[in-house]
């Protein structure tokens, strides 16, 4: 629980660092460093628009809570 808990808080760290514009969300822009800096491949734009619209729960274009859209996002793969 303690790991679970060291990872969610450096995804909190690394969605602060690039919500460049303070919204509490992040669009595709903000998005793809903070992927990538978690060791996502983000050098495809297309499929990372494609992940984020997967975990855009209110169709905004904005992702708001990182940490929730990439266990999400883990989940839909385990699940396949």
């Amino acid at each position: 629980a303690a790991l679970q808990r060291d990872k969610h808080d450096q995804i909190k760290k690394i969605f602060r660092k690039y919500d460049t514009d303070s919204s509490g969300t992040m669009d595709l822009k903000e998005l793809v460093p903070a992927l990538a800096e978690l060791g996502v491949d983000a050098t495809n734009p297309a499929k990372v628009s494609g992940m984020l619209q997967e975990v855009d729960s209110d169709g905004s274009g904005h992702l708001d809570d990182l940490a929730s859209a990439l266990r999400r996002r883990s989940d839909a793969c385990d699940a396949r």
